[in-house]
């Protein structure tokens, strides 16, 4: 690959996974604006260090694309980017010369690049299309790469299919959802008259037990249910009446035990805790990733994360029907 003849970008201090993700997000926000053969090759040419080469980019589609990588959206790096563009419906005083975009380290405002032309003379550009000439902050230069070869390629139209495979998948989780409140209120059902014909206490409590062991644990088995924010809500609304029915069942049927308030709790405990749990747990790998991330198991990593959820579920319920009942 001759990069003398292309426009590129030279990403430094990420990883591919980070890369890969704020290129995803930035070709998913500006895929109405892109053509449809629009493409991102992506060269790793040393460790943490990247040639992207993206085709069919106006002047400022590249500037956009700079910036997001500066700036991107839900994810956490710091990175050195810079870009090397010839341009040609920009400006008169930089069209038809090579320029290295960058962002300024002192830059405060977070939507413009800096430009610096052959002759070292650097201009801001600003989204608003204003163009003003400042103090140097860098000279232009060139690094030796070498040669590029077999790039990941990243398509506009692979994210398009992917949207609509989420669409479907969306569709397929709200049929499983209402499943679930079917069942669920067959479940509370039972529930709520098994006293009527069982006389057992015991039987009772471990009827409970295992229907709020159930209901605490299904979404980590379908963690789809988890993704899509509007069935969050209703899980942890029904949750919290959950908790209230239990302690009024307890009431009314006289059981004494502490064990009932403990087990109808952990559905809402299981369901509070992620979104915080997600966040402390993914800090330290730079990103905030989705809930369903976690839930596919693919690493070692992930299971843990799981066993320090259910872990706290417990605890944590355990210490709040302690103190309720001190």
């Amino acid at each position: 690959m001759n990069l003398m003849e292309s426009n590129y970008i030279k990403v430094i201090g990420t990883t591919l996974s980070n890369l890969k993700k704020a290129l995803s997000d930035w070709i998913e926000l500006y895929s109405k604006d892109l053509p449809n053969d629009f493409n991102i090759k992506l060269y790793e040419f040393n460790m943490n260090s990247f040639i992207l080469i993206p085709n069919s980019l106006s002047d400022y589609q590249f500037f956009f694309l700079v910036n997001y990588l500066e700036y991107p959206i839900n994810l956490k790096y710091e990175v050195d980017v810079k870009g090397y563009i010839n341009t040609s419906n920009v400006h008169n005083s930089i069209d038809n010369q090579e320029l290295l975009v960058y962002i300024s380290k002192n830059d405060k405002e977070y939507d413009n690049v800096y430009a610096v032309t052959h002759e070292n003379i650097t201009f801001k550009i600003d989204f608003g299309s204003n163009i003003t000439k400042v103090k140097n902050e860098l000279l232009y230069h060139k690094d030796e790469i070498g040669d590029l070869k077999n790039p990941i390629i990243l398509e506009k139209k692979f994210f398009e299919d992917v949207k609509i495979e989420d669409t479907f998948n969306n569709e397929k989780v709200n049929k499983r959802f209402k499943i679930y409140l079917l069942l669920l209120f067959i479940g509370l059902l039972i529930h709520f008259y098994l006293p009527s014909f069982v006389y057992d206490n015991k039987i009772i409590e471990k009827y409970i037990f295992f229907l709020g062991f159930v209901y605490a644990f299904l979404p980590s088995i379908d963690y789809q249910v988890i993704r899509v924010r509007k069935f969050n809500f209703w899980l942890i609304f029904l949750s919290s009446l959950f908790v209230g029915y239990g302690h009024i069942f307890r009431e009314i049927y006289g059981l004494e035990s502490s064990l009932i308030d403990l087990i109808f709790l952990m559905p809402l405990c299981y369901l509070v805790i992620e979104y915080p749990l997600v966040r402390i747990f993914n800090f330290y790998n730079g990103s905030y990733p989705k809930p369903t991330d976690l839930r596919r198991h693919e690493k070692i990593s992930d299971n843990f994360y799981s066993i320090i959820q259910y872990s706290l579920t417990v605890i944590i319920s355990f210490l709040i029907c302690s103190f309720l009942y001190l």
